[in-house]
C-alpha cells in the first residue's frame, strides 16, 4: 500500500521523459521483487493454515500415546501366551511320536 503512494507518483513523473527509462526499469524491477515478497507471504499464511491442521493431528496422536502403549503391551502378552501354548502342543506331539519306537 505504501509503495503505491511513494513509487506510483515517481513512476508517473518518469513517464513523461525518455531519459529516465533505465531508472524506471530499475524501479519496476523493485516492484516485481515486492510482488514476489507478497507471494512468499501468502504462501507462509497458507502454511500456517496447514500447520493448524497438522498441529491438531499431532495433538491427537500425543493424546493417544497411552492407549497405543497399552494396546501394544496387550498384543505382546497375547503373542507370548499363544507362543507358549504352541510350544507345548508341538513338543508334546513330537515327544508322543518318539515314544512309540
Amino acid at each position: 500500500v505504501v509503495s503505491n503512494y511513494i513509487v506510483g507518483p515517481i513512476l508517473n513523473s518518469m513517464e513523461d521523459s525518455e531519459d529516465n527509462k533505465p531508472m524506471k526499469d530499475g524501479i519496476a524491477g523493485l516492484l516485481v521483487l515486492r510482488m514476489f515478497r507478497l507471494f512468499r507471504l501468502a504462501r507462509a499464511i497458507r502454511l500456517v493454515v496447514q500447520f493448524k491442521t497438522l498441529w491438531m493431528l499431532v495433538r491427537g496422536l500425543i493424546g493417544s500415546v497411552g492407549t497405543i502403549c497399552y494396546v501394544f503391551g496387550l498384543i505382546l502378552l497375547l503373542q507370548y501366551i499363544f507362543a507358549c501354548m504352541a510350544m507345548e502342543l508341538i513338543t508334546k506331539k513330537v515327544m508322543d511320536s518318539g515314544d512309540d519306537d
